[in-house]
């Protein structure tokens, strides 16, 4: 999986973050109230600014983008909002990214599961954000969640 991204991204010029700019999202994360998951503070560490192409559905020609970038995710979905989607997973997420050219974002989980959400949509895209990236490009269908899902994790169990 990860070789498989690797390539993904060296396309697109990876980019590594700095400890500036990890610092300064994890101060966004602060600002906006957002929990920061281990899982996602590392994968922020090791993708924040990085992005890439990928293929729209085949019906729909062209491309979509992935941007990485956990400060404009996390300014698109934060309060109430993310609390919906936190609800409706039954798991405290990070936002660390967009897709679909933007309206989607990328949320993480505390066991690293990666949804991608925009408006009522939300669906489960990978087990890793990783994972999710690669499904992104492979044009994986994702396990879309009911409005009225709740799954049994951590939160619901009041941690």
């Amino acid at each position: 999986m990860r070789e498989r991204l690797s390539v993904i991204l060296a396309e697109d010029a990876r980019w590594v973050a700095s400890a500036a700019d990890v610092r300064h999202v994890q101060e966004v994360w602060d600002e906006l109230g957002i929990h920061c998951s281990p899982t996602a503070l590392r994968f922020v560490e090791e993708f924040n600014g990085s992005g890439f192409d990928y293929p729209r559905h085949p019906l729909d020609p062209g491309t979509h983008r992935c941007e990485l970038n956990a400060e404009r995710a996390s300014r698109i979905v934060n309060g109430e909002k993310l609390r919906r989607y936190e609800q409706r997973t039954g798991e405290r997420l990070t936002p660390v990214g967009t897709a679909a050219s933007g309206p989607l974002v990328l949320l993480v989980a505390e066991g690293g599961r990666t949804y991608g959400a925009y408006d009522a949509f939300l669906a489960l895209y990978g087990r890793s954000p990783e994972e999710a990236l690669v499904h992104l490009v492979d044009r994986v269908r994702p396990e879309r969640l009911d409005s009225a899902a709740s799954r049994v994790t951590g939160m619901a169990e009041g941690a």
